[in-house]
């Protein structure tokens, strides 16, 4: 007889591995005492394991010393020529995600008109680190195309009869479809109630 938990065969790219981390990390919010144990222990084994990789993609992203000085004298430029609230603060105007975490965007006097004192500044910070720039582009497109690429991660796989009767959130979902091994019909086990 087969084990409800298996290691088979069952490819994922880079990226899907992380969709599959932030994924299963929302299984923390169902009960423990919800959750079978082989269910549980398979969750833990691929979190460990995607962690990993995870942090492996971070570190393909690290930023070069001199693309810091870069971003931290950009910010320093954003800040001083935004708008300011009466407290005299930058006012925000969105913040964004990005792969690196939340970007903020201030309301510029003038915004990004070529003519604007901004615009003029900025565009001599880019000269004055255009290598940097330029390297962290590539470093950013050879990123891109690597975590699309398969990886050797192969997820430890339940047979969809451990999952929880009560449901679980989609979200959860979407990273425990990764390790459900696929049975037919015929030879599945339907639980009595």
């Amino acid at each position: 007889m087969k084990s409800k938990t298996d290691k088979t065969e069952k490819k994922m790219t880079y990226a899907q591995c992380i969709d599959m981390l932030n994924a299963l990390s929302e299984m923390d919010n169902v009960p423990a005492t919800e959750l079978h144990t082989r269910l549980t222990y398979a969750i833990a084994k691929n979190k460990r394991r995607l962690t990993e990789i995870h942090k492996d993609l971070q570190a393909k992203l690290k930023r070069s010393e001199g693309f810091e000085k870069f971003m931290k004298e950009k910010s320093e430029l954003l800040k001083r020529l935004a708008e300011k609230d009466e407290n005299g603060k930058p006012v925000i105007s969105s913040v964004a995600e990005s792969i690196e975490g939340p970007v903020v965007h201030y309301k510029i006097k003038g915004g990004t008109n070529p003519g604007s004192p901004f615009a003029k500044e900025l565009d001599e910070l880019r000269d004055k680190y255009k290598e940097d720039i330029e390297k962290r582009e590539k470093q950013e497109d050879d990123y891109n195309d690597f975590i699309i690429t398969e990886s050797e991660f192969e997820p430890h796989m339940i047979t969809d009869d451990l999952l929880p009767e009560k449901g679980i959130p989609q979200k959860a979902m979407d990273g425990l479809i990764y390790m459900i091994k696929e049975e037919p019909v015929n030879k599945r086990t339907v639980k009595k109630k």
